[in-house]
């Protein structure tokens, strides 16, 4: 969860036509995105488990070698990106345009009513490019 909720939101009347447009689609885009997402995360659970299972296994055989150094990294770094919480971030992010009531995700198919504040954007950006930091060094590390 980002931290802290936002705690002032501007009211959908309030912004320019403009600018109404641009959260149009940028939550246009953000669904299509969490769904993508959403199921790339799934996946990688099943990895992550199946990778954790072949460390149990393997752990007091291999401990030595220099692929099993290579097996440790990535169970560590599949850790690191199941502890990001990226499915919960977006969440929380496209629940911010729709206000307190939105708890269900038949509100979400509806219209946003309010725009949260810059401080909790800024938040949600800066958690985001962290994980996008970790998931460029583990590409650049397994291959």
């Amino acid at each position: 969860m980002i931290s802290g909720p936002s705690t002032s939101k501007t009211v959908r009347a309030e912004l320019s036509s403009s600018s109404q447009n641009a959260v149009d689609g940028f939550l246009k885009a953000l669904k299509a995105y969490t769904r993508q997402l959403n199921a790339l995360l799934d996946l990688h659970a099943t990895e992550v488990a199946v990778l954790e299972r072949l460390y149990y296994k393997g752990k007091n055989q291999h401990g030595a070698s220099l692929h099993w150094k290579r097996v440790c990294e990535a169970r560590r770094f599949g850790k690191c990106l199941q502890d990001a919480q990226l499915d919960s971030l977006v969440q929380d992010l496209r629940t911010s345009f729709y206000g307190e009531e939105a708890v269900s995700s038949k509100r979400l198919k509806g219209s946003w009513t309010h725009y949260p504040s810059a401080p909790y954007l800024s938040r949600a950006v800066k958690r985001a490019d962290v994980c996008l930091q970790l998931l460029k060094k583990v590409c650049s590390s397994v291959y």
